[in-house]
């Protein structure tokens, strides 16, 4: 199998990560820093792509709803951009 790439906010999710206040430089090896108490959670879904695409997808939604309802405040449009849709 090939390499595991995680973003930054992945590895806070996965890792307690302790970085330097001066640099923002966590300076221990990956493999000597303790799991985080979300670990458990992003090895379930690390493990399960189908119960992860379709949790995001839900979450990633939601986002977009927001967002689209967010602007509609901001520019005075909102019952034409909700047109029925729940959040």
């Amino acid at each position: 199998m090939g390499r595991i790439i995680m973003l930054n906010a992945d590895i806070c999710f996965f890792k307690d990560i302790m970085p330097n206040s001066i640099t923002g430089i966590e300076s221990r090896p990956i493999t000597t820093i303790p799991d985080s108490s979300t670990a458990s959670i992003v090895r379930e879904f690390a493990s399960n792509d189908p119960q992860w695409i379709t949790e995001f997808a839900m979450a990633f939604n939601k986002m977009i709803r927001a967002s689209e309802l967010t602007a509609s405040v901001a520019d005075g449009s909102v019952a034409a951009a909700y047109q029925g849709r729940c959040l």
